[in-house]
C-alpha cells in the first residue's frame, strides 16, 4: 500500500512538469494473490445523543467487491450516509460505483468506470456580524435555510496501446450527466452602532432553482521514443464540450429605513443558458545532450469559448406569466480565451544529483462582450459592455535541485513562478444586482497577477526500521494579487464590492512530520506532525468613495498532531491529539485583534475476529476558545 503523488499522464510519459499532480492511494498486489474475491461490507447506525428521534437517526453502509483474474480486476462500490459527510448542515448521499481492468494483452489495456451518486443536503444558518471601520461601527444580521438534491451519472474510459516499445498512444474520453434541484430563504438586516441598534435596511428572500448539465471531453497523447536515449516526441489533443441549462426564481423585498426611494419588491424568472467548449494542442520534443542531460521544449495552444446567456423576467398579473424583460437583472456575456505556452528548459540527472530549470514565454488574448439578449426588441440585443481585446504576455521561470544522499535521504529546492489573468467576471464593470444588499461589479483596469512560489523539502525513509521524516519550509508572493475593494453607503447600508490589484501580499510555512517505532518489535508507533505559518494580507474599505482605509493582517499559527498506536494481529488502537493556535495582528488602530485555540482529542479501536468479521470504535472530541 502506498499513499503517492502521482504524476499526470502527460509528465509520466515524457518527464516534462504539467504542474498538474493528485496524491493516490496505489495498491500493489503479488503474482500468486491476483485470483479470487476480496470483499468488505461495513455499517452503522446511531442518533444524535441531544434530540434522541426516529428524524435523528443516522446511518452509514459502505460495501466493496473485488474480482481478480491474473491482470484483470472487477470492483463494484456501494455506499450510503446521512451523517453528514458531505459537509455542513443535514446530508445523506448514495453512490454506486462499477470499475474494471482489462489487460487483452501485453500491447493493449482498458480501465473504466461507470458511477452514479444522489446526494441531498438540508442547511440551517444563523450569523451576527460586526463591521468595524475607523470612525463608526455597524452589525449585519443573517438567517437562512436552504434544501439541495443532485443526482449524477459519469463515464470514464481509458485506452493504453503500445504496438512497439518505443511508442505509446493513449484515449481517455469522458461524459457526465446531472441534474439538480434546490430552494431556499433568507432574511438579512443590517443595524446602526447607535445604542439602539437602529435597523438601517432589510432584506427578505424565497427562491428556487433547476438546472441540468452534460459535459463531454476527451483527451489523445502519441508519444514516440527514437533509436537515441532520450530523444522523444510527443502530441497531445484534448477538446471538452459543456452544455447547463438553469431555470430559477426569486421573490424579494428590500427595504431601507433612511432612504425608503431605494425599496425593492421583486417577483422574477430567470433562464440561464451555458455553453463552453475548448480545445488544447500540446507538443513537445526531448533532445539528449552532454551526458545526462536534456534539453525539453514544448508548444501548447488553448482556446476557450464559452457562452452564457441570461434573461431575467418580472411576473406579470394581467398575463399571469413572467413576461416583462428586467434589463438590470439580464446580463449575457459571450467570452474567447486564447493562451499560448513557449517553454524551453534543461535537465540533468545524475546518480547522486539532478537539477532542472526552464523558462516559459505566455502570450494570451482575450475578449470579451455584456449584453441584453432582447433588451432593444425581440431577436435585438442592447450591448451593455464591449471592450477591445487584450493581449499580454507574461514569463514564467521555474526550477528545481534534488540532491540524493542515498536512496533513503534526499534534499530538494524548487521554485516555479506562474501568471493568473483576471476573470471574465472581474474585468466587467457593469453591476450585479442579484444582491441588493451586496453589490459587485468588476474593474477593466485590472492586470494579471503573478505568483511566485519557493520550497525546500528533506525526505528521509527506512522502510527496515519504519522511520520517516519530512521537512519542508515554503515561501510565496504575488505581484498585482487581486483582492476586494468594499464601500459602505452611509444612508443604506448597501456594500459595493470590486477587484483591485495589490502588492505586499505573501505566506511563508514551515512543516516537519516525524514517525518512528517505539518498541522492538514495532508494534507501537510514534509520529508527530508540526506545522507553523506565518501570512500577510491587506484589505481595503472605505464608508465614502473619498476615504479609503487600509489593514494590513498578519496571522501566525502553530498546531501540533501527536499520535500514539498499537497493533497486534487481532487488534489496533490509536490515540491522537491534535492542538492549533492562531493570532492575527491589524495594523487599523489595532481594532480587534484575534486569538483562538482549537484542539481535539480522539481514540480509535480495530478488532478483527474470526470469519473476517471486523469491529470498529472511535470516539473524538473537539472544542474551541477565543474569537
Amino acid at each position: 500500500l502506498q499513499v503517492i503523488e502521482k504524476k499526470s499522464d502527460l509528465e509520466e510519459i515524457t518527464g516534462i512538469d504539467d504542474g498538474n499532480r493528485e496524491t493516490i492511494i496505489n495498491i500493489t498486489i503479488k503474482e500468486d494473490k491476483k485470483r479470487g474475491w476480496i470483499n468488505n461490507i461495513q455499517a452503522g447506525l446511531g442518533n444524535l445523543t441531544q434530540d434522541v428521534s426516529l428524524d435523528n437517526t443516522r446511518y452509514e453502509s459502505r460495501s466493496m467487491f473485488n474480482r481478480f483474474v491474473g491482470d484483470n480486476k472487477y470492483s463494484l462500490v456501494i455506499n450510503a450516509n446521512n451523517n453528514s459527510q458531505r459537509g455542513q448542515g443535514v446530508n445523506s448521499n448514495e453512490s454506486l460505483g462499477l470499475n474494471m481492468i482489462n489487460v487483452f494483452s501485453p500491447k493493449f489495456k482498458m480501465t473504466g468506470d461507470l458511477s452514479y451518486n444522489r446526494g441531498s443536503s438540508f442547511v440551517q444558518r444563523k450569523s451576527f456580524r460586526q463591521n468595524i471601520l475607523v470612525d463608526s461601527t455597524s452589525y449585519r444580521s443573517n438567517e437562512s435555510e436552504s434544501r439541495n438534491n443532485d443526482h449524477n451519472i459519469s463515464l470514464n474510459y481509458r485506452f493504453e496501446y503500445k504496438p512497439d516499445e518505443k511508442t505509446t498512444i493513449l484515449f481517455i474520453p469522458n461524459v457526465s450527466l446531472s441534474r439538480s434541484f434546490s430552494n431556499d430563504t433568507s432574511y438579512t438586516a443590517t443595524m446602526a452602532g447607535d445604542a439602539d441598534m437602529s435597523e438601517v435596511n432589510n432584506s427578505s428572500r424565497r427562491g428556487s432553482s433547476s438546472s441540468q448539465n452534460l459535459n463531454m471531453s476527451g483527451n489523445l497523447i502519441a508519444s514516440r521514443e527514437f533509436a537515441k536515449k532520450g530523444r522523444r516526441i510527443t502530441l497531445n489533443l484534448s477538446g471538452n464540450i459543456g452544455n447547463n441549462d438553469q431555470l430559477g426564481y426569486n421573490k424579494s423585498v428590500s427595504e431601507f429605513a433612511l432612504m425608503p426611494n431605494r425599496n425593492q419588491y421583486l417577483n422574477q424568472e430567470a433562464k440561464t443558458l451555458n455553453k463552453s467548449n475548448s480545445f488544447n494542442v500540446n507538443a513537445s520534443y526531448v533532445e539528449p545532450v552532454l551526458t545526462s542531460s536534456f534539453l525539453q521544449f514544448s508548444y501548447n495552444i488553448r482556446k476557450n469559448m464559452s457562452h452564457n446567456m441570461r434573461n431575467t423576467f418580472e411576473y406579470d398579473p394581467e398575463q399571469d406569466d413572467f413576461t416583462i424583460l428586467n434589463p438590470e437583472y439580464s446580463k449575457s456575456l459571450l467570452n474567447s480565451f486564447l493562451n499560448q505556452n513557449i517553454s524551453l528548459s534543461f535537465r540533468t540527472v545524475k546518480e547522486k544529483y539532478s537539477y532542472n530549470a526552464g523558462v516559459s514565454i505566455v502570450p494570451s488574448y482575450i475578449k470579451s462582450k455584456s449584453y441584453i439578449k432582447d433588451g432593444i426588441a425581440e431577436g435585438v440585443d442592447s450591448i451593455v459592455h464591449a471592450p477591445d481585446g487584450r493581449n499580454v504576455v507574461n514569463y514564467s521561470p521555474n526550477g528545481d535541485f534534488t540532491y540524493r544522499f542515498n536512496k533513503d535521504k534526499n534534499l530538494r529546492f524548487s521554485y516555479n513562478g506562474s501568471t493568473s489573468q483576471p476573470s471574465i467576471s472581474q474585468l466587467d464593470p457593469t453591476e450585479d444586482l442579484t444582491n441588493p444588499l451586496n453589490i459587485r461589479s468588476g474593474n477593466p483596469d485590472l492586470l494579471p497577477s503573478f505568483s511566485n512560489n519557493m520550497s525546500l523539502v528533506y525526505n528521509f525513509s527506512n522502510r527496515e526500521n519504519q522511520q520517516s521524516l519530512r521537512a519542508n519550509v515554503s515561501y510565496s508572493f504575488v505581484v498585482n494579487q487581486i483582492i476586494n475593494r468594499t464601500i459602505y453607503e452611509a444612508n443604506t447600508g448597501v456594500q459595493r464590492t470590486m477587484p483591485i490589484n495589490q502588492n505586499g501580499m505573501w505566506n511563508t510555512n514551515a512543516n516537519i512530520l516525524y514517525s518512528m517505532p517505539l518498541d522492538k518489535e514495532k508494534k507501537v508507533q510514534f509520529s508527530t506532525n508540526t506545522d507553523a505559518s506565518l501570512r500577510n494580507q491587506i484589505g481595503y474599505m472605505s464608508f465614502k468613495e473619498d476615504t479609503e482605509t487600509k489593514n494590513v493582517a498578519k496571522t501566525f499559527s502553530v498546531s501540533e498532531n501527536l499520535s500514539v498506536s498499537y497493533r497486534h494481529t487481532w487488534f489496533y488502537l490509536q490515540a491522537r491529539g491534535v492542538v492549533r493556535y492562531s493570532t492575527t495582528q491589524n495594523s487599523l488602530e489595532a481594532k480587534k485583534n484575534q486569538e483562538d485555540i482549537n484542539y481535539r482529542a480522539s481514540l480509535n479501536s480495530q478488532f478483527n475476529f474470526p470469519k473476517d468479521w471486523v469491529f470498529e470504535s472511535s470516539l473524538q472530541y473537539s472544542g474551541q476558545s477565543g474569537l
